[in-house]
């Protein structure tokens, strides 16, 4: 969808100007009532409180909703240029850390990791699923060894599966119902 900020603003100029002519026209026919009811200052009094506070209330919330179209605009411009300096490949990434580590030295423990993190081998491991120690919060993939979370099933760098190195059987074995 393009242009929605400009199309919601304009809807905001759009409602301004039919809620304050529906205010004022509601109010000239409080004006214009005949009735034996109801006093001719009364009516007067309800005929301006029409308009004033319909107008304003056409205002407000034509301001909300322009407001709205502002905030929409200004997201989209800033999308694209998110998108415009995006970096388009692991090449640009690389570029972008080494520029932030000279800018940021806190920002070296990002560099020392990547650099810690092993090359994908070319070749397909010989096993699909590689057993690992889940005893300790955190793992490093035998295969390519990429940190991740011990509760991974597969390994989100290389894709080997990870099943665990030890069962204990005597918790197995309570889940059966054997003791």
């Amino acid at each position: 969808m393009e242009n929605v900020g400009e199309k919601i603003k304009t809807w905001a100029q759009v409602i301004l100007v039919v809620g304050i002519f529906s205010s004022i026209i509601l109010g000239i026919a409080v004006f214009s009532i005949n009735s034996y009811w109801i006093e001719s200052g009364t009516k007067v009094l309800f005929g301006f409180l029409i308009i004033i506070v319909g107008s304003l209330l056409s205002w407000v919330s034509s301001m909300v909703l322009y407001a709205y179209g502002e905030l929409t605009d200004s997201i989209m411009a800033l999308r694209q240029r998110i998108d415009e300096f995006a970096p388009a490949n692991l090449n640009q990434q690389k570029e972008l850390v080494a520029i932030l580590c000279k800018l940021c030295p806190a920002s070296n423990d990002i560099n020392e990791a990547e650099n810690d993190t092993k090359k994908v081998p070319d070749e397909a491991p010989d096993k699909k699923e590689i057993k690992i120690d889940r005893t300790q919060l955190e793992i490093s993939c035998p295969n390519c060894g990429t940190k991740q979370a011990s509760n991974r099933s597969v390994c989100y760098h290389c894709g080997v599966q990870f099943i665990d190195a030890e069962k204990n059987d005597t918790f197995s074995n309570w889940n059966r119902g054997i003791k």
